[in-house]
């Protein structure tokens, strides 16, 4: 199912009420004109946004100093801290749990490629 991430309706809402545009190949929705999207796409989206407002209101940051030592080597001003909401502290667990395994996923991919480049090392050897 497609909707719009903005106001949230979807596909066969906006042709019901014929305000679904074609927009180069792309459904734009004709409210807000944002392409529409997968619902899962935009339930992650909401997921994430959610979990940062809360790490906000709970006041969950990490503070980030600012790299004295290389603004003084690049001769710049240097930066500010930096703080970031601690948004993984309020996410769901089943979306942790996927966000790990796609990252073990990847991971193991590169192990995959190393491994693969050994093997053609010991050939020409």
């Amino acid at each position: 199912m497609y909707i719009c991430p903005r106001c949230k309706r979807t596909r066969e809402e906006l042709v019901k009420e014929g305000k679904l545009n074609l927009v180069q190949g792309y459904e734009q929705c004709g409210y807000d004109r944002a392409d529409l999207e997968a619902a899962s796409v935009v339930l992650r989206i909401d997921i994430r946004e959610e979990a940062r407002q809360k790490a906000i209101e709970n006041d969950d940051y990490t503070i980030m100093p600012p790299n004295l030592e290389l603004a003084r080597a690049m001769g710049v001003k240097p930066p500010k801290e930096v703080k970031i909401p601690n948004t993984s502290n309020y996410l769901p667990e089943w979306y942790l749990k996927e966000r790990q395994e796609a990252s073990d996923k990847i991971n193991k991919s590169f192990v995959d490629i190393e491994d693969s480049y050994d093997d053609y090392n010991k050939i020409i050897d």
